[in-house]
């Protein structure tokens, strides 16, 4: 019976440890890696759920946002590079700092007009690289930080009554050589 739980647990080990994909589950390496953002409205009229991937790899890659559908509670974009709006945001590894623009639009057209629109965006931390995780939110046309450690807080309630909302991810690298 121990062995049997110290090889599960080995296992489970390799795969949070090691850089890839388990079950719809992304795990991070050492220095690539790639998280999911979710996004989930209050409200389940029309499309109330949402996913975008950002990250770090050895290449750089994005995926266009599609055009919001007919219906939607919520919606979630993040930045690309060019300004764009897209649902993975990947950026190739080597710098000292990454910054991933969130834009969210609480308050659906599937929502009625005198109610506010109220989501919960989250993430699992485990899926993170090494180093730091910030979250702030533009508010007044300035950044304030809103999470100062995002690998201690899995989620953020977002809710307004028409309009985006608009947050960074701040993330630095651990330096390999003094961290």
């Amino acid at each position: 019976m121990i062995r049997k739980a110290y090889m599960i647990l080995s296992v489970a080990v390799i795969l949070v440890f090691g850089q890839g994909v388990a079950g719809g589950v992304l795990f991070a390496g050492e220095t690539d890696w790639k998280a999911i953002l979710y996004l989930q409205s209050e409200n389940t009229d029309g499309v109330s759920e949402q996913e975008a991937v950002f990250g770090v790899g050895e290449t750089a890659e994005t995926l266009p946002a599609p055009p919001p559908p007919p219906s939607f509670s919520a919606k979630m974009t993040l930045s690309g590079a060019g300004g764009n709006e897209v649902l993975r945001d990947i950026r190739k590894n080597g710098l000292s700092s990454y910054q991933w623009g969130v834009q969210i639009t609480p308050k659906g057209n599937a929502i009625p007009v005198n109610k506010p629109g109220k989501c919960v965006l989250s993430w699992m931390p485990f899926q993170f690289g090494r180093g730091t995780f910030q979250l702030y939110k533009k508010v007044n046309g300035q950044n304030q930080i809103l999470i100062p450690d995002m690998k201690k807080d899995r989620y953020v309630n977002v809710s307004n009554m028409g309009g985006v909302e608009y947050y960074t991810i701040v993330y630095k690298p651990f330096n390999k050589k003094t961290d």
